[in-house]
């Protein structure tokens, strides 16, 4: 077995760099020595995971549980000081607590130290906070502290140490001597890295070739950049493009096999209990074998598309499902087919796929769908989706392959956005690489009835990180509070955001909220005055509402 100190030794030799090729080296030279029956477990605590990426299972300790056992251990208050205010994350602060306790440690193999994590992760049900804590309290004991940093950085998914996964899958390939477009193609269709390793590194080549779509094992879904236009899109796919409605509702992925149908979201969770009535819909579908994709929208009673969060509700409260079939009917939208029998379509056009899908699934299931021959005619198109409540148009290259888990320039969306000026009225502390920087920015409005400003969300997106430095420069300069991690200032600094949609909300008293707020710039050229007021926000719901057809 492999000892998990040379999983830690390597993730410390991979943060002291930052050259992509040595840490391909290294990572490497790590997987030919490390067990096979391991491989896949490694590979995972690597990147920060304890679990495969579709594993449903997940980790119960909060940073708060760690820092609390770690108080036991009655050290002066000095070193829990220091570490807390300079450490980077919960793995460094563990990392430097660690070393002024005195203890015993013993080598661990990988695969031991991910029992007792599974372990941690498994105990369910009444005592079994305090059943986590000593199991977490017992493990530490037997791991020195850079182990111990590392463990903790896999159990919340931060290593920071910039061996990304597409480093990784360079480094597989490296380690099997097998193409990483092999490496990367088996990713594709496998989803799971740690299983990708062990067949290169088992089966070399031709398992990795023989890696194959396989139904009700979820593939990551495709991916669209944003088009600032509909002028862009039509450039840059050269014109030679189909248009579909950009829908507001929760993409999924179905795999169909007799009469067994299963339904995945978008990050491959299985959601088929959410869509009861689809799932028998699917079920007499001719095709003995297929997997398709689409969107689900919920919908009012006049058949109008409701916000995304209305279909969410049907993903959450499961429980509830009974209930919510009727609260909120659903309408199914498919775009695209990527396996028919035996046969998967990812490396066949767009324009085929298309095809296959209009002689497999009944027509009125199918997205509503332009291939145009003008620019005029792609606009009349753009209008009619909004105008019908939808988000916007995806623009497709007809000749474009599927391509599982990438952002290509194949796929373009375009929305119908708007923009707010909003003032910033708070900002937290970030954290890793943005620690030094106020960078997560509390967003508010002017509410003309009572003169104050108040909050309508928050946002990290956006900036450069000289804005980052000098954004952060100017919100200390005009501070009037600090409290835990958050600083409060005088609300003068206007940005202008994006937004993808204004919400009601409960969470803030001005019962308004932005969804995805994003910074586009900072409008030193305005003062807070000429922002945009609750009241104007309050109407742009109203118009979003109506234009979904919720309010007459």
């Amino acid at each position: 077995m492999t000892a998990y100190r040379e999983l830690a030794t390597l993730c410390q030799q991979l943060e002291q760099t930052s050259s992509r090729l040595t840490m391909r080296r290294l990572i490497a030279g790590f997987l030919r020595r490390v067990e096979p029956s391991e491989l896949e477990i490694a590979v995972n605590l690597i990147i920060g995971r304890v679990f495969p990426e579709q594993d449903p299972r997940s980790m119960q300790m909060s940073f708060a549980s760690v820092f609390r056992l770690l108080g036991e251990l009655n050290l002066p208050t000095e070193v829990y000081r220091r570490s807390y205010s300079t450490a980077v994350d919960a793995g460094e602060a563990v990392r430097m607590i660690l070393k002024h306790a005195s203890h015993k440690s013993r080598r661990l193999s990988i695969a031991e130290v991910h029992r007792q994590l599974e372990s941690i992760a498994v105990s369910r049900g009444r005592g079994s906070r305090k059943e986590r804590d000593h199991m977490f309290r017992d493990l530490l004991s037997q791991i020195d502290e850079i182990e111990a940093k590392y463990v903790t950085k896999s159990m919340f998914g931060e290593m920071r140490h910039g061996a990304s996964e597409g480093i990784m899958l360079d480094a597989i390939a490296e380690a099997a001597s097998v193409s990483s477009d092999l490496v990367r193609r088996a990713h594709m269709f496998a989803g799971e890295l740690g299983h990708v390793a062990r067949i290169a590194l088992t089966k070399g080549e031709k398992g990795v070739r023989d890696v194959r779509i396989i139904l009700f094992r979820p593939i990551k879904p495709m991916l669209a950049r944003t088009a600032n236009s509909l002028e862009e899109a039509w450039t840059e796919l050269g014109g030679t493009l189909a248009l579909e409605y950009k829908y507001d509702g929760a993409r999924v992925q179905i795999h169909k096999r007799g009469r067994t149908v299963r339904m995945y979201s978008r990050r491959l969770t299985d959601i088929t209990r959410a869509f009861p009535e689809l799932i028998e819909q699917l079920r007499k579908l001719p095709a003995e074998r297929t997997l398709l994709e689409g969107e689900i929208v919920g919908v009012d009673p006049a058949g109008k598309p409701l916000p995304f969060q209305h279909i969410m509700r049907r993903v959450t409260r499961v429980h509830q499902v009974q209930r919510a079939m009727k609260k909120i009917p659903i309408r199914l939208h498919l775009f695209d087919c990527l396996m028919v029998g035996d046969e998967m379509l990812v490396d066949s056009s767009y324009e085929i796929r298309w095809k296959t899908l209009l002689n497999t699934v009944p027509a009125d299931l199918v997205a509503s769908r332009l291939v145009p021959r003008s620019i005029v005619q792609a606009s009349a198109f753009f209008q009619d989706a909004c105008s019908k409540g939808h988000e916007g148009l995806m623009a497709k290259a007809m000749s474009s392959p599927y391509t599982p888990g990438t952002r290509g320039k194949s796929w373009l969306k375009i929305k119908f956005a708007d923009t707010l000026d909003v003032v910033i009225l708070a900002a937290d502390w970030g954290y890793g690489r943005r620690h030094n920087w106020l960078s997560n920015y509390h967003l508010g409005v002017l509410d003309e009835e009572s003169g104050e400003y108040v909050p309508v969300g928050k946002t990290f997106k956006g900036l450069r990180d000289d804005e980052f430095q000098s954004l952060t420069e100017r919100l200390l300069s005009i501070r009037t509070a600090e409290r835990h991690n958050t600083v409060y200032v005088k609300p003068e600094i206007v940005v202008e955001v994006t937004y993808n949609e204004i919400q009601k909300s409960p969470h803030y008293p001005s019962e308004m909220a932005l969804r995805f707020a994003r910074i586009t710039r900072i409008r030193n050229d305005k003062s807070s005055n000429q922002a945009t007021t609750l009241q104007t926000l309050r109407e742009l719901h109203r118009k979003e509402l109506a234009r979904k057809g919720e309010v007459s």
